[in-house]
């Protein structure tokens, strides 16, 4: 949710936010030729506009709003949750590629901004490396004599550490019993997931989580040429909505209530 326009300083003075000229023009490329583009406009245009909202915009903060509510389609099977979450890795990737070269960002204590999403782009491109290693740390601490047991009480604790802040933060023990699920499950998150990831960089499909009118085997944003934009069909509000209550009010005789025509009525 962004704000077309806010007010700066007095006298009823407005500056465009989502409105700007720098956004719509970097927001309406359709020339996209490259693959850092299409991983951009085709797989993440709504965390690209984020990404474009805040280098247009450093100064300016984004904010959580609890009373925002969104639903969603939950994968219920695994391929379709493949193909979700390649959409949502590679677009986080190359989003994070853009906000590294953002200079203007405040910082975090005594790290700035590109730093900190520095070390959030390492961290996702290393995910399949840094669960194999993990798994080898473990194997490899059990099996030599004798068994190793610094390695394991320090995986634990960083491990672990969730559970306590989820026991005092949420108060709710259930949630621990959903991070050992999670703790299980993180060699197809952090290995599984990411290496199909890395290896379909090159799919700009949408896959099976939610199919777009017109999307066949090329998928979304598939086609190539020049836009027409006499297909795009320009009208006022006032017009549209006017046209759309006239249209109402002439299909309503057609319409029956209760098994009654809107002639019967009278």
């Amino acid at each position: 949710m962004y704000r077309i326009k806010t007010p700066k300083g007095g006298q009823n003075y407005w500056v465009p936010i989502l409105a700007n000229p720098d956004i719509v023009e970097h927001y309406s490329e359709n020339v996209v030729d490259t693959l850092h583009k299409k991983n951009l406009l085709l797989l993440g245009e709504d965390r690209y506009l984020s990404t474009l909202m805040l280098r247009t915009f450093p100064k300016r903060k984004q904010i959580f709003v609890p009373q925002a509510v969104c639903k969603t389609v939950v994968p219920d099977k695994f391929m379709v949750l493949l193909s979700q979450r390649r959409r949502w890795i590679n677009s986080t990737v190359h989003n994070l590629f853009e906000l590294v070269l953002v200079r203007d960002l405040c910082g975090t204590f005594c790290f700035s901004m590109q730093f900190v999403i520095f070390i959030e782009l390492v961290g996702t491109l290393v995910l399949p490396a840094a669960i194999s290693f993990t798994i080898y740390v473990v194997v490899s601490s059990i099996v030599k004599k004798p068994v190793q047991i610094i390695p394991l009480v320090l995986l634990g604790l960083i491990l672990g550490l969730p559970g306590v802040l989820i026991v005092v933060t949420a108060h709710r023990l259930v949630y621990v019993l959903w991070m050992i699920i999670y703790i299980f499950s993180l060699p197809v998150w952090n290995f599984v997931l990411p290496m199909y990831a890395f290896w379909k960089f090159d799919d700009f499909s949408w896959g099976d989580t939610r199919k777009t009118d017109g999307e066949k085997d090329k998928g979304h944003g598939g086609a190539e040429g020049e836009f027409d934009s006499t297909q795009i069909t320009m009208k006022r509000w006032r017009d549209f909505e006017t046209e759309r209550r006239r249209r109402m009010s002439a299909a309503w005789p057609q319409a029956p209530m209760n098994g009654y025509s809107h002639h019967d009525m009278y």
